[in-house]
C-alpha cells in the first residue's frame, strides 16, 4: 500500500510540475514550502500560477487538476499527522510527526516514518 501510494503521489507531483511551469506544490515565489498548500493543489483544481480553486473543480480560472481525488495516509504513522506534509531541503527525517516529507531541493516525496523514510 505504501509503495503504491508513494507511486501515485510522486507521478501526480510531476504531472503537476509539467502543468505548472516545473514549479512544485507546496511552492510559491518569495514564499517557504507549505505542506497544507501541496495537499490542497494536489487535491483541488488550480491555475498555472497554483492558485487554488475552492470548489476543488475545473473551472476556466483553474482548469488543472485535481491530481487526487483524496491525500493519502501513511499507513505507518499514527493520528491525524499521518495524511500531513513537511518539507525541507535534504532528507526526510523519519521522525513519524508527518505522514510524509518532501524535499524541495529535489522536488521529491518520501514516507516520513522511520522504517521508510529512505524510499
Amino acid at each position: 500500500m505504501l509503495k503504491s501510494d508513494l507511486q501515485t503521489l510522486r507521478s501526480q507531483i510531476e504531472l503537476y510540475k509539467m502543468q505548472h511551469l516545473d514549479m512544485s506544490p507546496g511552492v510559491r515565489a518569495g514564499q517557504p514550502f507549505s505542506g497544507e498548500l501541496l495537499v490542497r493543489q494536489l487535491t483541488h483544481a488550480t491555475s498555472a500560477a497554483g492558485e487554488v480553486e475552492p470548489s476543488r473543480r475545473s473551472t476556466e480560472k483553474c482548469p488543472y487538476g485535481p491530481y487526487l481525488k483524496s491525500f493519502p495516509r501513511n499507513p505507518f504513522v499514527k493520528g491525524p499527522q499521518a495524511v500531513t506534509v513537511t518539507g525541507g531541503a535534504g532528507p526526510a527525517s523519519g521522525d513519524g510527526k508527518t505522514g510524509w516529507y518532501f524535499d524541495v531541493s529535489k522536488g521529491f516525496l518520501y514516507a516520513n516514518d522511520p522504517e521508510h523514510k529512505d524510499w
